[in-house]
């Protein structure tokens, strides 16, 4: 199967998967605020959500694209990186709109090592798990795909 075929089937199931995750935990009419929200504003909204999972699948599908074999240990691994790395750059976007970096020596270098920081707090209290779970159930539709063929 070609890679755009590949990278375009990966995405389309994460995003439907984690749709349906936010729908089912928060309820219908603080998903559709939170998804339908100003993409401008500083707090989380569905464009935010969106375009992190799309830079970070971007990104790893570049990386990992021929590193994915016949067992499902590389695709699960694959969908925990993409699950961190959307949240690392949700963090970083949000950062950026809240102006919450310091543009000098060596106050913005905080940006490099900050949202790590947030996802080491936020899997204490299982956040990640929003991201995670769509994640790996899209690398998991992805492995059988590859095994069963298209």
């Amino acid at each position: 199967m070609n890679d755009l075929k590949r990278f375009f089937l990966f995405l389309s199931i994460h995003w439907l998967l984690g749709s349906l995750l936010f729908l089912f935990v928060f309820g219908r009419q603080f998903s559709f605020d939170t998804l339908m929200g100003n993409p401008l504003t500083s707090s989380f909204n569905g464009t935010h959500i969106y375009l992190s999972s799309l830079l970070a699948t971007i990104i790893l599908f570049l990386i990992y694209k021929n590193k994915l074999a016949k067992q499902p240990y590389p695709y699960f691994m694959f969908g925990f990186y993409i699950g961190n790395l959307s949240l690392v750059i949700l963090f970083v976007i949000d950062a950026i709109l809240q102006n919450n970096l310091l543009w000098q020596w060596p106050y913005f270098l905080q940006i490099l090592y900050v949202p790590f920081l947030q996802l080491i707090v936020a899997y204490i209290f299982a956040f990640p798990f929003l991201s995670l779970l769509p994640a790996w159930g899209a690398a998991y539709c992805l492995y059988k795909w590859e095994i069963h063929g298209s």
